[in-house]
């Protein structure tokens, strides 16, 4: 058995099982003895024991404490209802700006783009650039000579 599978969470566990079969022994289990079912008079006597006698509730009128306590009550609940609406208006807000902050990354993100391209394309026309200074280099110093022999006289 490759006990590298195993984490040492579960390796021990395994290990406590086979050590008590081992030591107890399957046979055990087996020759446990059967419960007893219960009989009818046995089922008598535990529901009478079950029963229990509560005392009577007593009726009290209300005391001043019971009217304070009324009164924080009433200020409780008012405070979660105040605290319920703060909750759905900060939710609001942070929906609110989470949608902003999702449409300004969008922003960024193509204008990001944008720029990428647009350095690109300066990258590729000064390159072009380049390569036509050369050609027009060579037509000015031919325009030049053309001058010089047919205008100058």
């Amino acid at each position: 058995m490759n006990y590298y599978k195993f984490g040492l969470m579960t390796l021990v566990p395994l290990m406590l099982m086979y050590e008590w079969f081992r030591r107890v022994g399957a046979d055990s289990l087996t020759a446990m003895p059967p419960e007893s079912k219960p009989s009818a008079s046995n089922t008598k006597d535990k529901d009478k024991d079950s029963e229990v006698q509560l005392p009577p509730v007593a009726t009290t009128t209300p005391d001043p404490s019971s009217a304070r306590l009324n009164q924080d009550i009433t200020a409780w609940g008012e405070q979660v209802e105040q605290q319920a609406r703060r909750i759905a208006l900060l939710e609001e807000q942070l929906a609110r700006a989470t949608v902003a902050a999702g449409e300004a990354v969008a922003a960024k993100a193509a204008l990001s783009l944008q720029l990428e391209q647009q350095a690109l394309r300066i990258v590729q026309l000064e390159q072009e650039l380049a390569a036509m200074q050369g050609v027009a280099a060579i037509g000015d110093s031919m325009l030049n000579k053309w001058r010089y022999r047919h205008f100058s006289r």
